[in-house]
């Protein structure tokens, strides 16, 4: 069984330290982002409903999270634009529109913390697109040691690969009325996800896959600083609010 994504690295170059995240200004057009925007209007107005592409909330995250029915031209020029980054024929096998916020948990601060993407490991490139946000809250990436932020501002696309280098947003704590909305995108070799999509999800790959991680990356290093951080944040707050 494959536990590590070694095998899944982009074709196009020798190794992961080749690949650098990097910013792209303006890659949608205001009629693209429109129809974004509108997918995913449609995608809340099946709240309630067990529809595959309903709002999904993550209440530990204090995030909600939409899968969007992309198609047509709209489609072709994402998966254009990867395929001829990676330099093989690349599928967008699943996106998210993700919105942070405590109206999506009120007892949580809303917070992304160190990961690879698990149970995408087999993907070759992640795309992260800057929507809506009244907030500075800088994505960190780890790349083979080198941590980089990248503080996105409206319309930032930032290109990285999530399955290979832990990444996550800086401890902030965003407070009632603060808000940051953000649409991923992941992709990869149609043949793999086929075959990988659904023994990723299986309990035991996903746990020797995390282990693995644990023992060979930095990836514990970073939970735990991040965990260090937010407990300080939390406490600094808490004593403000008593000493108000």
């Amino acid at each position: 069984m494959t536990t590590l994504n070694i095998d899944y690295k982009p074709k196009k170059f020798g190794s992961y330290s080749d690949v650098t995240p990097h910013v792209i200004k303006n890659f949608f057009s205001e009629p693209e982002l429109k129809e974004i925007y509108d997918l995913i209007e449609y995608g809340k107005s099946l709240e309630g409903t067990s529809d595959f592409y309903a709002p999904l909330v993550l209440p530990k995250m204090a995030r909600q999270q939409i899968e969007l029915q992309l198609k047509g031209p709209l489609l072709e020029k994402i998966e254009k634009w990867a395929s001829d980054f990676v330099g093989e024929e690349m599928k967008m096998t699943h996106n998210s529109y993700l919105s942070y916020n405590k109206k999506h948990n009120p007892d949580s601060w809303p917070k992304l913390p160190p990961h690879f993407d698990s149970d995408n490991y087999y993907t070759k490139l992640t795309i992260d697109y800057q929507l809506e946000s009244n907030v500075k809250w800088p994505v960190v990436i780890d790349s083979n040691g080198k941590i980089e932020k990248f503080y996105l501002e409206y319309g930032d696309l930032l290109v990285f690969w999530g399955s290979g280098a832990i990444h996550w947003r800086e401890p902030i704590l965003l407070d009632h009325g603060d808000n940051c909305e953000v649409l991923t995108l992941h992709f990869a070799n149609w043949d793999d996800h086929m075959k990988l999509n659904q023994p990723a999800r299986e309990d035991e790959a996903r746990k020797l896959r995390i282990q693995e991680w644990k023992d060979k990356t930095d990836y514990w290093k970073h939970q735990l600083e991040f965990d260090e951080k937010i407990k300080n944040l939390t406490e600094d707050y808490n004593r403000k609010q008593n000493n108000a």
